[in-house]
């Protein structure tokens, strides 16, 4: 049996970061939304693409071999003009549509856009919700209004 050697990395023995961000949750979209938005507005793969996101991931994404993570999916609204709620699945009373509208939300909070995170959420229940989904959304808002010291 041949001998292993097994040199240390240069990170001191830990594993050396890959560069990319891992995977994240796919959000499920309308078939054919986005390449529909792309399409209206007159854009090329590489145009919605640009540095951020790859053809290829924009092209899986259109057909339907990926979902892609709302961070991705706000990107491609960002760039063709459309709103979110153009691409998402009608359902939003499912869990994963209630999901998705609170990671949404947690997600700006975390990221310190406590702005940000108010106006989501106000446009957020503005749509039907389930009323454990709706409370959820309103106490992330006043915790975002809280952090902007705006308490009402």
């Amino acid at each position: 049996m041949p001998e292993v050697t097994l040199r240390p990395s240069a990170t001191g023995g830990r594993a050396a970061p890959a560069g990319r961000r891992g995977r994240r949750v796919g959000v499920e979209i309308k078939p054919g939304s986005a390449r529909q938005a792309r399409l209206e507005a007159g854009l090329s793969l590489g145009q919605v693409a640009r540095d951020d996101i790859s053809r290829t991931a924009i092209y899986f994404v259109e057909t339907g071999k990926s979902r892609p993570s709302m961070e991705t999916l706000t990107l491609i609204a960002e760039r063709t003009g459309r709103p979110l709620d153009f691409f998402l699945v009608d359902s939003l009373s499912s869990a994963q549509g209630s999901a998705a509208s609170i990671a949404e939300v947690e997600r700006l909070i975390a990221m310190g856009d406590n702005a940000g995170a108010f106006e989501a959420g106000e446009a957020i229940l503005q749509r039907k919700l389930h009323p454990d989904t709706q409370a959820t959304i309103q106490h992330h808002i006043g915790f975002a209004l809280l952090r902007m010291s705006k308490p009402i």
